[in-house]
């Protein structure tokens, strides 16, 4: 560095009072652009994670041990318990759990606020930033904040999983930023490794920090991967020994393990050409925001011709990150930052419930953010503030827009409906609203229509038997609840399949069948106290009083306050006193 420009003292960090500004303004923009988050609903996973999860109602211990039937919170204890405070708090209102969502959200947007500010003023980049360095930081955060693409991770409760991990993969690069910017800072340090292993326990994109921790080192202060193992060597170690409890989850993660994976039965190669589709969209709709889905469904590209034009440009854009981590580290980072932490969704490892999703976006959003952020000052300098503030209110005037869409199953189902007619998944979804509602003609057309769109969707048939029965179409609903045990891939899903089979037979008067099918689900899911109880009651029927019986008391077993089990179980005793005096 010349002599001249090494005299110049380096600018001043913004005051205290500037920061404080700052993160009022982004909590009241964050409370205006999701107070009507509030009035939301539960959806879709929701149920089973929240409304039919008895280990968050029963107490801290038992939420620690998460469900193991495949719920989004399955091998995340923290985000299991913090929904076990919720129920705590609110039961099952919904309102508190869009309020702890959104408390969720405001942290993390007020820490990549500080992570971007401190960055900006280490040595480096403190000459060329000087006092805009919070401006910058501050407009960058209100803009991922803010954005529509980040309303799934928000106001889709059991969503909390990616935006709590989210939170603790920005602290753990706040708390590593300052510990590089003073000399003895090991606390900084220890609160960063803490952080990650918070973050370990929320969900698996987790695996990335320690990547973009060692990557952040080399680029904004030690300048060379080396000098920065050299010189953290114990911390970069600690950081990695939390790929050990986070690999204990993922194997432990219960039947939602087999929705990933090599092992899902679905081609890694055609899943990166389906990716590279979603990665194209993923950038559009940081740019245009609209339309935004729900869901995106599970097809899956057929070669790379089908999406030759989305490949090359992912491409492109992955060499052209390579080339400037190498020339030019810093905007490097930010496309780095991208593609590590969409690595473990997006790239070659399957996740067959779903080949897109708008909470992916939860944490990359933040690059792009950043990206805007740094553009605008390149351009306008002090002037960019201005523009900046308009731009994070158009953003939160669409969240606001995309967050009443969330206020009914109903509507959230029409919304995609409309946007991916031939979806079935969807009009799946919305026959479910519609039946939920008592809309049984409806449904029932909406049913059929899933069918024809996707004619093997057990789901479907399930849900679809469930509509006939109601109607008294008995017959034709132990039909579909016949083929969806059949189809369904999963013991606990062949299990439902088999106890709602038994229902419908039951009520046809087929006792025998019925006791076949409670069995077979029995036999699938031994836990279950309903099944066990309603084995007794077709036993009973058949003049099997001492089977019925321990059937019965099986049931109160797993399931001692079951009012109806204990009158089957007196009335079954005293028929078996009257054959037996």
């Amino acid at each position: 560095m010349p002599k001249d420009q090494a005299s110049v003292p380096l600018p001043a960090p913004a005051s205290s009072g500037k920061v404080l500004l700052a993160a009022l303004v982004i909590a009241l923009a964050g409370l205006a652009a999701y107070s009507n988050s509030f009035q939301g609903v539960f959806l879709l996973d929701d149920k089973a994670s929240i409304i039919e999860n008895a280990t968050i109602q029963h107490g801290w211990f038992a939420a620690l041990s998460t469900p193991t039937g495949g719920e989004t919170t399955t091998g995340r204890p923290l985000v299991n318990l913090s929904l076990a405070l919720n129920y705590q708090l609110s039961g099952l209102s919904a309102w508190g759990y869009h309020a702890f969502n959104l408390v969720i959200h405001l942290l993390a947007a007020l820490t990549l606020f500080g992570l971007v500010r401190r960055t900006l003023e280490l040595p480096k980049l403190r000459m060329s930033f000087g006092v805009q360095a919070w401006p910058v930081a501050l407009a960058a955060a209100l803009f991922w904040m803010l954005h529509p693409l980040q309303t799934e991770s928000v106001t889709y409760v059991v969503q909390r999983a990616e935006s709590l991990m989210g939170l603790f993969y920005l602290l753990t690069l706040y708390c590593l930023a300052r510990g590089l910017a003073q000399p003895r800072a090991d606390a900084w340090l220890v609160f960063s490794v803490s952080s990650c292993l918070l973050g370990v326990f929320c969900k698996e994109v987790i695996v990335t920090a320690p990547v973009m921790a060692l990557l952040y080192d080399r680029t904004f202060v030690a300048g060379t991967f080396a000098l920065a193992l050299r010189q953290r060597r114990k911390f970069y170690a600690a950081l990695a020994a939390t790929w050990l409890p986070l690999g204990w989850l993922v194997s432990h993660a219960g039947t939602r393990a087999g929705s990933a994976g090599f092992g899902a039965g679905v081609s890694p190669w055609a899943y990166a050409l389906t990716q590279a589709g979603a990665l194209v969209d993923y950038l559009r709709l940081s740019v245009w925001p609209q339309p935004l889905s729900f869901d995106y469904g599970m097809d899956l590209a057929k070669n790379a011709t089908e999406v030759a034009p989305q490949l090359a440009l992912v491409l492109a854009l992955l060499i052209g990150t390579g080339y400037l981590l190498w020339r030019r580290p810093m905007p490097g980072f930010l496309g780095a930052w991208f593609f590590v932490v969409l690595a473990p969704s997006s790239s070659i490892v399957p996740v067959i419930t779903e080949t897109e999703a708008e909470h992916r976006m939860y944490l990359p959003l933040a690059a792009l953010a950043v990206g805007v952020a740094l553009g605008l000052h390149a351009w306008l300098g002090r002037r960019a503030f201005v523009p900046a503030l308009a731009l994070a209110a158009a953003f939160g005037s669409l969240t606001i827009a995309r967050n009443r869409d969330y206020h009914s199953e109903m509507r959230i189902w029409q919304d995609d409906t409309l946007k991916h007619p031939a979806l079935a998944r969807a009009h799946e979804n919305l026959a479910v609203a519609l039946y939920d509602e008592r809309r049984l003609p409806e449904s029932l057309q909406e049913f059929y229509h899933a069918l024809e769109l996707r004619p093997i969707f057990p789901e479907c048939e399930n849900n679809l038997g469930k509509a006939l029965a109601v109607m008294g179409a008995l017959d034709d609903a132990a039909d579909c609840f016949t083929k969806a045990a059949q189809e369904f891939s999963r013991p606990h899903e062949q299990a439902i399949a088999f106890f709602n089979l038994g229902n419908s037979l039951g009520e046809l008067g087929r006792f025998d069948d019925a006791l076949a099918a409670y069995t077979q689900s029995a036999q699938l899911a031994r836990d279950n106290a309903a099944t066990h109880n309603l084995r007794g009651y077709v036993l009973a029927k058949l003049g099997r009083y001492t089977e019925a019986i321990a059937e019965y008391e099986q049931a109160l077993k797993l399931q001692p306050d079951f009012p109806q089990c204990s009158a089957n179980l007196d009335d079954a005793r005293k028929r078996l006193e009257q054959h037996n005096p």
